[in-house]
């Protein structure tokens, strides 16, 4: 099993999302069968988000999203970044 780390960032209209991992290998976007348990991953992630990537770190890597939402869902609460995008 591979450590992982989870970081959040929230913007008035953003919100990104962080895992960091130790596993060597990039996530790729797959074309599973309607009969495949996996692999459905990053296309769940790919149409709910507004960005997502990958970020190579030092001890393995980071795969980030970020989310779109509503400024007045967030008036009122403070921000941890002054941008994110």
């Amino acid at each position: 099993m591979h450590h992982r780390d989870r970081r959040r960032d929230l913007h008035h209209s953003y919100l990104r999302i962080a895992v960091e991992d130790t596993a060597p290998d990039t996530p790729r976007m797959q074309d599973p069968t309607p009969t495949d348990e996996h692999g459905r991953g990053l296309r769940v992630v790919d149409t709910v988000t507004r960005a997502w990537g990958v970020e190579p770190t030092p001890n393995g890597k980071e795969v980030w999203a970020v989310i779109g939402i509503d400024r007045h869902l967030t008036r009122g609460i403070e921000c941890t970044v002054s941008s994110i995008l």
